[in-house]
């Protein structure tokens, strides 16, 4: 068979009278012609989309590189698409979620595309599958996931947990509460996000209730059926939950005051114990203390001194421990303030933390100053009737002391220099017995001897022969 008869059994293969030669020849040049023109029409009509999309509504034989063309500058134009194939919907819904409602077949991979461009592409979807929903679900933002939660009409538990995941807080209730069955796993995960959304649960569980207190203390007044395993929950998270708790226990109460002493005013029954850990924890608890021990007492103002102002029965223990835990002077002075009834035994307390509380005490004794003294020889200066033993005190504390002391005697003035030969020059009445012991610690006192004796100066000589440049006067 030679080549033009195969070719021509190959095109026409069912006809029984094959052309003859001149007219296959004929026919072969017609098809070319109409080919290149048809190829013409298809690259003018191609230009035209290129140039305007619009124009595919116009075009008879649309081409799927056509309608691809249209789509991608407007997805909207598949309402003129003749022929919408697969890949034509799916690139009409990436540029807009409207183009879905021109798509009558509808398959879900092209629904979820357009979801994901809008969650209101749900308004042309006709089934709007589990996947679907929980696509548009995860696109939505949190101000729009109750809109969506109109869309759905089979409430699957996945669908259900997608909204919790999605939405805010203040909307987890209203989900909860619209969520026909309610299974353990949706409940779970919405009070998990609400406690308070546990008040639209049908079926309470204590591990719910438990997720519920956790995340909000509040929630116990939701709760059906209270445990002490759950109200111990809530009061950990808050002291406040003690307020929701139905049947207090020691136990509930213990770990409420534990988390804060406030708490405390909420306890129904109060036990010694519950006070007593109270008060450990905070000693400001005493003011919710209705039966005060000096127990109680004693242990709030070990904690805190100022809670001496809520003490109802002071006694003169409870105060001294007041002011036993505290050095501040400002702090000593304001719980002093709450001292009913002071006795000397307090103010020898109060200045043994801090000497310097001395200028508040009215009724001075000498203990009282001598222990002032003894904590801080600054306190000398706030002695109302300085005595020789107090004086002698502060000076033994410091030297620097001498500088307060009113009516010097020999005695302190040696007791200063022997501390320091410098404190000379602050002795009002300098006695040979006083400058000698002077310059016996520093050869240098010599210079603040105002009566230089031969005695002072061959002793201070003796001490060190530099002295010579401090003698006033030659010595006979």
């Amino acid at each position: 068979m030679d080549i033009k008869n195969k070719i021509k059994s190959i095109f026409l293969p069912e006809k029984n009278d094959y052309l003859d030669d001149e007219e296959f020849e004929y026919d072969i040049e017609n098809n070319e012609e109409d080919s290149k023109e048809d190829n013409k029409v298809h690259l003018n009509d191609l230009s035209r989309v290129k140039y305007d999309y619009r124009e595919l509504k116009d075009i008879e034989n649309q081409t799927e590189e056509m309608c691809l063309l249209a789509v991608k500058q407007d997805g909207t134009i598949i309402e003129f698409v003749k022929d919408k194939t697969y890949k034509v919907c799916m690139e009409a819904v990436k540029q807009t979620y409207k183009a879905l409602k021109y798509i009558t077949n509808q398959n879900e991979d092209i629904c979820i595309e357009a979801v994901k461009q809008n969650y209101r592409a749900l308004y042309y979807i006709n089934n709007k599958t589990e996947n679907v929903l929980i696509e548009a679900i995860k696109n939505a933002s949190t101000y729009d996931v109750m809109e969506v939660f109109k869309f759905v009409e089979e409430q699957t538990e996945d669908v259900c947990l997608a909204f919790i995941e999605r939405a805010s807080k203040n909307d987890v209730a209203e989900i909860l509460k619209g969520i026909k069955e309610q299974t353990p796993a949706i409940c779970l995960e919405a009070v998990k996000k609400d406690g308070k959304s546990l008040a639209y649960v049908k079926e309470q569980s204590n591990s719910i209730c438990l997720e519920a207190v956790k995340e909000n203390y509040s929630a116990l007044s939701c709760v059906k059926e209270q445990t002490e395993e759950i109200c111990i929950e809530a009061v950990k998270q808050n002291d406040f939950a003690l307020y929701y708790v139905n049947e207090q226990t020691e136990k509930i109460c213990m770990e409420a005051v534990k988390r804060s002493y406030m708490a405390l005013q909420y306890v129904n029954k109060q036990t010694e114990e519950i006070c007593l850990e109270a008060v450990r924890i905070d000693g400001r608890a005493l003011q919710y203390v209705k039966e005060q021990t000096e127990e109680i007492c004693l242990e709030s103002v070990r904690q805190n001194g100022k809670v001496l102002q809520y003490v109802k029965k002071q006694t003169e223990n409870i105060c001294i421990e007041a002011v036993r835990g505290s050095f501040e002077e400002l702090e000593i002075k304001e719980i002093l303030s709450y001292v009913k009834i002071p006795t000397e035994r307090i103010f020898v307390e109060a200045v043994k933390q801090n000497g310097k509380i001395l200028k508040y005490v009215e009724n001075q004794t000498e203990l009282i100053c001598l222990e002032a003294v003894r904590e801080n020889y600054n306190a000398l200066a706030y002695v109302k009737e300085q005595t020789e033993e107090i004086c002698l005190e502060a000076v033994n504390q410091s030297y620097e002391a001498l500088k307060y002391v009113k009516e010097q005697t020999e005695e302190v003035c040696l007791k200063a220099v022997k501390q320091d030969y410098r404190m000379l020059k602050y002795v009002n009445n300098q006695t040979e017995k006083i400058c000698l012991e002077a310059v016996k610690q520093n050869y240098r006192a010599l210079e603040f001897v105002d009566n230089q004796t031969e005695k002072v100066c061959l002793e201070a000589v003796k001490q060190n022969r530099k002295a010579l440049q401090y003698v006033k006067q030659k010595q006979s």
